[in-house]
């Protein structure tokens, strides 16, 4: 074999060996490729597993909240996936709830416990939570205007206070706040508190705001100072105020079917101007003297207090107004003027107790209070323009479709009625607050 012959086997074998090499190195190449695709399906496939267990665990809480009253107990359900990219998956959700003093209702100890399985193509990711329901209360601000809040006066101040029985009594504070799902005009009104609006805030020159003002929208018509901080222009604009917090079609339905009206006509028949017996004592009320109510569930399609009449809430108990248009025979008062009228010497009630005296409204005829006394309760009436006029003080707290204070008044908020529930035949939203989350 010459050289130049056994050049040419070398070149051969340098060649056969380097395709070799190079097939072995694609091979590892394709195998490592394939190993990686493998590995992002599985991601894929345990992440969306993951959100199928996040599914599940919303789905329990919005079954949750959906219910006002729960005894306990335990259920469990699968659901089916949507499709991704053709492919489906499932989640199986266990819920448990105890209900722990058996009162039938959500708050207190209570919890709810949750577990969500997800599985996705071989992937299985479960979720574990814990929740404690609450019962929203919607009075934890001073006034609150589903639409607006207008103080047109020019002489308007709020605070805040506690009042502590053992001592030293009634202690004034700056929790005093203002609240609108709308604008709110000031006039010349002091705030204690704070300003929260989904709208704009205004006032004149003698207006000041001691805490901080958060809005949706701005503050070119304030005139006014602000002493906390100002935040403008929020997105989403704030919402503050809980317009929805009670069932109150459902609350003064009930109270119209069941109630203690025959209580008043068998002490002022007169004041029941539809009555015509115990048995149906009618729901127009109007009175020109003093009268007294005592603990009790009361309906109204009118309500009127005039000249120097007084209606005194009783000591030892709660004395709660449902307020709607339904009249006894069953015909609807469409009057929306002064058909509510809380005038002359006004609802009488101490204003160391607040709880005392509730008034709820499904109607959206005006509410007006103008009496001499100060008005001591709390007001939820979420369709009503609700009218604070004359020379008084108004203790507790005040939610309705439009807030409007004309003349001389000083709000009070109680504080302590953002920390109180409604009464267990009042359907109230839920809220759930997480305890625990684990999740694997």
């Amino acid at each position: 074999m010459n050289q130049r012959e056994r050049q040419r086997g070398w070149a051969f074998v340098s060649v056969l060996l380097i395709s070799t090499l190079l097939a072995i190195a694609g091979s590892s190449y394709l195998s490592l490729g394939s190993r990686e695709a493998g590995l992002v399906r599985e991601e894929l496939a345990s992440a969306q597993a993951l959100y199928a267990a996040e599914s599940g665990i919303n789905y329990a809480r919005r079954r949750l909240k959906a219910q006002s009253q729960w005894t306990g107990g335990d259920w469990s359900q699968t659901f089916e996936t949507p499709q991704v990219n053709g492919l489906s998956g499932s989640v199986t959700v266990s819920f448990s709830y105890t209900d722990s003093n058996g009162d039938g209702q959500l708050g207190g100890t209570d919890r709810g416990t949750v577990v969500a399985t997800g599985q996705f193509q071989g992937s299985s990711r479960t979720i574990s939570a814990v929740f404690a329901p609450e019962r929203a209360t919607p009075f934890d601000q001073a006034t609150c205007g589903c639409s607006e809040v207008n103080f047109n006066s020019a002489s308007v101040t709020v605070d805040s206070y506690i009042y502590s029985p053992s001592g030293p009594g009634y202690i004034s504070g700056s929790l005093g706040n203002v609240a609108s799902n709308g604008g709110v005009e000031l006039g010349g009104a002091e705030v204690a508190g704070s300003i929260i609006a989904g709208g704009d805030l205004s006032g004149n020159n003698g207006s000041q705001v001691f805490g901080d003002v958060t809005l949706g929208g701005d503050t070119e018509q304030m005139k006014g100072s602000i002493g906390g901080k100002l935040r403008k222009n929020q997105t989403p604009a704030p919402q503050p105020c809980a317009c929805d917090a009670i069932e109150v079609a459902a609350a003064v339905e009930m109270a119209r079917n069941d109630n203690d009206n025959s209580y008043i006509y068998s002490i002022c028949p007169s004041c029941m101007s539809d009555g015509s017996s115990l048995e149906n004592p009618g729901t127009e009320f109007s009175t020109n003297s003093d009268i007294e109510l005592a603990p009790g569930t009361y309906y109204f399609s009118k309500f009127s207090i005039g000249g120097n009449a007084q209606v005194k809430v009783a000591e030892g108990g709660t004395v709660r107004i449902f307020l709607g248009d339904i009249r006894q025979d069953g015909s609807i008062n469409s009057n929306q003027n002064k058909r509510f009228t809380f005038g002359g010497g006004g609802l009488a009630n101490s204003y160391d107790n607040t709880a005392n005296l509730k008034i709820y409204s499904a109607s959206s005829a005006d509410i007006t209070l103008s009496g001499t006394s100060a008005f001591a309760g709390s007001i939820f009436a979420p369709a009503a323009k609700i009218k604070l006029s004359g020379t008084s003080d108004v203790y507790g707290a005040i939610i309705g479709d439009v807030s409007t204070i004309l003349g001389t008044v000083n709000f009070h908020y109680d504080a302590t009625l953002a920390e109180q529930s409604e009464p267990q035949d009042i359907n109230t939203s839920v809220s759930l607050r997480t305890v625990s989350w684990n999740q694997d």
